[in-house]
Parts: structure tokens; sequence; C-alpha cells
């Protein structure tokens, strides 16, 4: 049995949500001034989570696969954004990237 695509999307929603959660209580528990020096990885953070469930809407099973396989993802983005000089905006990146680790996925296995 099969799981619907759209199935798959509700998941990945579920998943990057309880990311995005666990990253917010962590932060609730940081003092005041480690809140505000963080507040570009938390602005970062908030619309990596809102661009994936975009994303999600129109992404392909194995985009989604990917995603819902991939253990902290939004981390994983988020290391990945920080690590680079990016022109164009945080959504073309999000969606660039998943796209691109769901194509070095397919290769790996095919290889």
């Amino acid at each position: 049995m099969s799981i619907c695509i759209k199935q798959l999307r509700e998941i990945m929603g579920t998943k990057v949500y309880l990311e995005f959660e666990q990253y917010r209580q962590e932060m609730l528990r940081q003092p005041p001034d480690e809140i505000f020096n963080l507040c570009y990885q938390t602005d970062c953070i908030i619309n990596i989570y809102e661009h994936l469930l975009i994303i999600s809407e129109t992404a392909t099973e194995q985009e989604l696969a990917m995603v819902i396989n991939y253990p902290d993802f939004i981390n994983y983005v988020y290391s990945e954004w920080i690590k680079i000089d990016y022109e164009g905006d945080l959504f073309e990146f999000v969606k660039n990237f998943v796209r691109d680790e769901t194509e070095k996925l397919y290769w790996k296995e095919v290889a």
C-alpha cells in the first residue's frame, strides 16, 4: 500500500512543524540577551519553515520523501544558507535546495 502524495504533504507539514516547534522551545529557554543575539537565525528558521510549507504544496513525491526522511532539515537548510553568499531570496534558495538535495539523493541511489 503506497502513501498518496496528499498524505506525504501532510506528513512533511507535520515534520517541519515539529522541527520548528523544537527550535522555538529551545529559544524560549534562552536568556533574553541570547535571544536577541540570535534574531537573524530565528528569522531565517521561521522563513525556512514557512517556505517549506509553501513548497510542499507543489513538491514531487521524491522531494517530499527526502525532506521527511532528512533529520533536522530546517537547521540543515539554515546551515547551508549561511555558508554561501546567495544573491537571491531565501524562498528561491529553499526551493532550489530541496530540488538539488533530492537530485543528489537520486544519483546516490542510482550509483
